[in-house]
């Protein structure tokens, strides 16, 4: 009778442990690894698809949210990139990026409370480029720094823009 009891305890334990081990997998790949698509944009043409995706949730409690951001035409897959949000421990949602496309590429901003801007660029020869964007008081302070030096009138930062000569398809 003792032997069996023991046993029993014993089985009770291991299956406890077991369910708590299925538990943490299932928490940890929640947590790290689940990708959910949060938005799409389809080129004005409509060969060019880009997907939005959060990979697993924001670090707990106020942490960054990882993503990637996948440019397909058709089925086929042409590019895709890793980015990190820094939004105050949000989930990366539609609300937080910014689509336009161009006719060799299309730009991406991605907005968060605790970052500045990021630019990324796709094209659609399979490359991507990917830019920090100066802040709005930066910009300003920049214009203010460089026109009092040099006596122009149109912000530098501005002008550099690689984008600048684009032709826009689709803001």
């Amino acid at each position: 009778m003792g032997r069996t009891l023991l046993k029993i305890i014993v089985c009770i334990m291991v299956a406890i442990l077991v369910v708590i081990f299925v538990f943490w997998l299932c928490m940890h790949y929640e947590m790290n690894y689940k990708k959910t698509v949060c938005d799409t944009s389809v080129s004005p043409d409509g060969k060019y698809e880009l997907t939005l995706q959060a990979v697993g949730e924001p670090d707990w409690p106020f942490g960054p949210a990882n993503g990637k951001l996948i440019l397909k035409a058709g089925e086929d897959h042409i590019s895709q990139t890793d980015f990190t949000l820094r939004d105050d421990g949000k989930k990366i949602r539609s609300s937080c990026w910014k689509v336009t496309w161009y006719d060799k590429y299309v730009e991406v901003i991605l907005s968060g409370e605790e970052q500045s801007d990021e630019q990324v660029l796709l094209y659609f020869n399979c490359e991507v480029e990917v830019n920090e964007k100066p802040c709005a008081h930066e910009l300003r302070r920049s214009y203010i720094r460089d026109s009092s030096h040099r006596g122009e009138s149109v912000n530098p930062l501005l002008r550099r823009c690689p984008f600048a000569a684009g032709k826009a398809l689709r803001s």
